[in-house]
């Protein structure tokens, strides 16, 4: 049995036809992709734990912008629409966190975005592991890699 927010995605992706476009990463995949994620981000060495808030601690530069609308509805002005990406979605199971990972490009992420009801965080990386994208739950979208600072910039300006 699937958890509450794995059931859900896996909704959506029926509802919208989207069971090909959003994609959860094989079990043998997910360490690899999680382990990378934090090896390649984050800021503070994870020996024993990994804070879920991976945007608290980024070790690339990094900014942040504060929509006045739901942040997801700036994805794809910040991210190439054909470019593959990882979605992580953190969710609490049996007291710990963990993350679901899914494959996908920017417009199903947006529909799951739009959709669900049980996601309170999302990490956008591209499968390059060139820049990451967070959507927190003060819905403050953080990006860090040269890329993506530089689309944010583009959004935020007057």
């Amino acid at each position: 049995m699937w958890t509450p927010l794995r059931e859900e995605i896996g909704k959506i992706g029926r509802d919208f036809n989207l069971t090909d476009k959003i994609v959860p990463v094989g079990l043998s995949e997910w360490r690899s992709i999680e382990n990378k994620v934090y090896d390649t981000f984050y800021g503070i060495p994870h020996n024993y734990s990994r804070p879920v808030w991976i945007w608290e601690n980024l070790k690339v530069e990094s900014i942040g912008i504060n929509p006045e609308k739901h942040a997801y509805l700036l994805l794809d002005k910040i991210i190439d629409k054909d470019e593959q990406l990882f979605l992580l979605l953190n969710e609490t199971v049996n007291e710990a966190d963990k993350f679901w990972i899914y494959e996908s490009t920017v417009q199903p992420i947006q529909t799951v975005m739009s959709e669900a009801s049980e996601i309170d965080e999302i990490t956008i990386v591209d499968k390059k592991f060139s820049w990451i994208l967070c959507i927190n739950h003060h819905n403050t979208i953080i990006g860090g890699g040269d890329k993506v600072i530089k689309k944010l910039r583009l959004v935020q300006a007057p």
